[in-house]
């Protein structure tokens, strides 16, 4: 199992940590037989990449980018999807997109959506503990512990997921799907304070 799971929130280098560098972690492990057949990655996307089809030529033209210089190269010239959403579409199209070639070589790739997770990084980036702070309050639940989204994580590269190669897990309680059948409009973070 490859756990490809490195993240962060903003900075110069975003794309290079958020997608550049897993991508090639993940390519250099799969083409160079660190993989055999049966093995799984497990990727972190989030529901800020939700929106992907809006930049997919863009993301594909960096997904298909023939090495890591091309692939660096590219985010030079479009500074202007250095994002954290922009970063997580592009996970979330890598593990649709890779899926048919990897499951080639008897290997799985998928992605994993997780809600508000109480971790060092949520704790210092803007509204990502208080998004999602009303949907809580109105089903009686806490903000994800990190073992919440482990468990997950970890099923996904196990032989309990044999047959899950590609899709996107939402691992929030149910906040998309209520907020996909409009049961439940969950309110944006407030602005921060001046």
């Amino acid at each position: 199992a490859l756990f490809s799971c490195a993240g962060i929130s903003e900075g110069a280098d975003i794309m290079g940590v958020n997608v550049v560098g897993q991508r090639e972690l993940i390519e250099r492990c799969v083409d160079g037989g660190l993989m055999p057949r049966g093995s799984a990655i497990a990727m972190i996307a989030s529901g800020a990449g939700l929106g992907w089809s809006q930049h997919l030529t863009e993301i594909l033209e960096l997904i298909d980018s023939p090495d890591i210089e091309a692939a660096q190269g590219w985010c030079a010239s479009h500074p202007e999807l250095a994002s954290y959403a922009f970063s997580k579409e592009v996970v979330i199209v890598y593990c649709a997109q890779r899926a048919f070639r990897f499951m080639q070589k008897g290997i799985r790739i998928n992605a994993l959506c997780p809600t508000s997770t109480d971790t060092p990084l949520a704790r210092r980036s803007f509204g990502w503990l208080e998004y999602g702070t009303d949907f809580r309050a109105a089903t009686g639940i806490d903000v994800a512990d990190p073992t919440e989204q482990a468990y997950p994580l970890a099923f996904l590269c196990s032989p309990a997921a044999s047959y899950i190669s590609g899709p996107l897990l939402s691992v929030d309680a149910g906040l998309q799907a209520a907020r996909a059948m409009g049961t439940f409009q969950p309110q944006l973070p407030s602005p921060p304070s001046t």
